[in-house]
């Protein structure tokens, strides 16, 4: 049952976990991959519950295993882009953050 998921996601594959509960459900995030090991294991998990949940991925990772984010797009996930290597904007100038931007959609 996809109420389940998330108890046993938390238990299984990390220490510290956070959600967003509303009184629909519970929404799913995941940072930083794509990953071979641990985005794999994630769909499997996402996939005998019942769930699914957006990825936010950078744009070196995705370089680096493309293979991994078309599976996660395949099974019906969400995706989304943390900018080409998830250096905080906040620190960043305008162009540089237009060049992050500009690499993060060649992906």
């Amino acid at each position: 049952m996809i109420s389940d998921l998330f108890p046993r996601l938390a238990s299984r594959m990390f220490d510290n976990i956070y959600s967003h509960a509303d009184p629909v459900g519970i929404y799913l995030t995941f940072d930083d991959g794509p990953d071979p090991d641990c985005t794999l294991k994630l769909l499997n998990l996402l996939e005998e519950y019942g769930g699914k949940a957006t990825f936010f991925v950078t744009g070196e990772r995705v370089e680096k295993h493309p293979e991994v984010l078309k599976s996660v797009h395949s099974a019906g996930n969400a995706i989304g882009i943390h900018g080409y290597r998830h250096n905080s904007f906040i620190k960043m100038s305008q162009p540089q953050i237009a060049e992050e931007l500009k690499l993060s959609t060649k992906i």
